[in-house]
């Protein structure tokens, strides 16, 4: 039995993702960091195949010479970082390692998505991500419903945190929430912000392969994966995925073009109905989750909107902004941070992996790249969606392919308010297949793929 090269490397596409999402519970089933490379290993085989068998698609792509840019910046920047700490021995070598590991080789998949990808390939990569995606979403709001409403915590949770702290260094101190009975679930992910987040991007891929004029399917779609992580409980993802389906599937940004949608009165009015509907199914069949909902949601509200104070008496909205403030004195430490940044290791200025992922990004990279990323990223969108709205879709596919990479990383870029969901193990490669979806569909000349 003979099989193509394209189809091996769908096959191999398939594997990548699938590592991409699944590499955390697999480290904790065998106890080993050592899945978490897996993805690498196979983009490194992908790599080999194209070279070793020519098989290397016909295109003529216009690469973005900015974003080529702000590529190489970062990477001299992790290497510059990881290089002095461990030289002047703020870190060890393993960190310094660690660092270039899970910061550099997802560029990995820009370089070999931007030349060598086909249209198929990338089809194959969207499904792969709302079938792996699902399947996560699936389990998180089973462990959600069984730790919040059966007050149940599952073995594998147990195992999760064994794992966690036999990785972790000395004296450090773990949060137990994930093993807390009536705490929301973390899922089988590395943290519920992720687990929340592969949900989201499940949803929003599929959005991507369905045709628009298929409203009442993505409306369904939309409503289900929305329950999904209503019961999960993460706030910051709810608001994330909510604002990303009102500027994309609502068209909210035609209003900047001073247009607006009749699809999108619609699809909001259908929303309501559907909402409205399955609250009042889970306040019959369900009074324990309706209750729970009930009360959470406004809680949640009232404190990201600096109603309701912290444990410390300050609210959210205060100490965000405040994060930003006192980012020049927390760089009176190391003044040239103020330019470069603190670095991609565990040594900073602050503590890192806090809860303003912003705040935290602002500090490893300095405020004139990180202002750069923000602004670049936002021009990127705003002129993917200005090609979205004039596309057809039946005509031109790079179109679905735009619209998942700018939903992906507005999710990103709004939950990094709250958590650091950029920069994991899984999220960051993802992000460099959305730059490589924007390079080629929104810059192109011309292609032809196989």
């Amino acid at each position: 039995m003979k099989i193509k090269i394209i189809t091996l490397k769908y096959y191999i596409w398939i594997g990548i993702i699938f590592f991409l999402i699944f590499s955390f519970p697999i480290q904790v089933i065998l106890s080993s960091p050592l899945p978490s490379l897996f993805p690498y290993l196979g983009i490194l085989l992908l790599f080999f195949i194209t070279k070793f068998f020519n098989h290397i698609p016909s295109k003529i792509i216009y690469k973005n010479k900015n974003i080529e840019h702000f590529i190489k910046v970062y990477i001299f920047l992790v290497i510059f970082h990881s290089s002095w700490q461990c030289l002047f021995k703020f870190i060890s070598i393993g960190n310094g390692i660690t660092a270039i590991v899970i910061y550099i080789l997802p560029v990995i998949f820009y370089w070999y998505g931007i030349k060598y990808t086909t249209e198929k390939e990338f089809k194959i990569i969207l499904f792969s991500i709302v079938i792996f995606g699902l399947c996560s979403g699936l389990y998180f709001v089973y462990d959600s419903y069984s730790m919040l409403v059966n007050a149940q915590v599952s073995e594998f949770s147990h195992k999760i945190m064994e794992y966690t702290k036999s990785r972790a260094p000395d004296r450090t101190e773990f949060n137990v929430s994930r093993i807390s009975e009536g705490i929301r679930s973390h899922g089988m992910l590395e943290k519920h912000s992720i687990s929340a987040a592969w949900t989201a991007l499940s949803c929003f891929a599929i959005l991507a392969i369905i045709p628009l004029k298929h409203l009442k399917t993505r409306l369904l779609i939309v409503s289900i994966y929305f329950f999904m992580l209503l019961i999960s409980l993460n706030f910051t993802s709810i608001v994330a995925f909510i604002f990303v389906i009102a500027f994309i599937e609502l068209k909210v940004f035609y209003i900047f073009k001073g247009l607006i949608s009749k699809n999108s009165f619609k699809f909001f009015g259908y929303s309501l109905l559907i909402l409205f509907s399955a609250l009042i199914y889970i306040s019959i069949y369900s009074k324990d989750l309706y209750e729970l909902l009930i009360f959470r949601i406004p809680d949640q509200l009232s404190l990201a909107l600096g109603l309701r104070s912290l444990n410390d008496d300050s609210t959210f909205i205060g100490t965000f902004l405040s994060g930003y403030f006192k980012y020049p004195l927390n760089m009176l430490s190391f003044p040239p941070g103020i330019l470069i940044g603190d670095g991609f290791s565990n040594w900073g200025v602050t503590n890192k992996g806090g809860d303003f992922g912003h705040i935290d990004l602002v500090h490893r990279l300095g405020f004139p790249l990180y202002f750069a990323i923000i602004y670049g990223l936002f021009r990127l969108t705003k002129q993917s969606l200005n090609k979205i709205r004039l596309a057809n879709w039946e005509l031109d596919k790079g179109a679905r392919y735009l619209q998942f990479s700018v939903s992906a990383i507005l999710y990103i870029l709004v939950t990094t308010i709250h958590y650091n969901t950029w920069d994991t193990k899984s999220t960051l490669p993802l992000f460099f297949i959305c730059i490589v979806f924007i390079s080629r569909y929104l810059y192109s000349l011309h292609e032809q793929l196989d």
